[in-house]
């Protein structure tokens, strides 16, 4: 689990590593990482929070507007 206290080591491991985009799924945390990632990293975030759930599942997880607005099977093809 990952919790409040662990942002700190986060973000020096982060520092550690070469990438382009960073997908996150950190709860409340994703929100304080993508502006430490963007800031000071220079980098691209994402907070995908339970998208990822949907990209497993294949199932749009959230409210039903959603799954009218949201052609999953064609977002899941690119």
């Amino acid at each position: 689990m990952f919790i409040f206290e662990d942002i700190p080591r986060v973000k020096q491991e982060l520092n550690e590593h070469e990438f382009d985009l960073c997908l996150l799924a950190a709860g409340t945390n994703a929100i304080i990482l993508a502006v430490h990632i963007a800031k000071h990293l220079g980098k691209v975030a994402f907070d995908i929070g339970q998208g990822m759930e949907t990209l497993i599942t294949g199932n749009i997880e959230g409210s039903e507007w959603l799954s009218e607005q949201v052609d999953l099977a064609r977002l899941l093809e690119m």
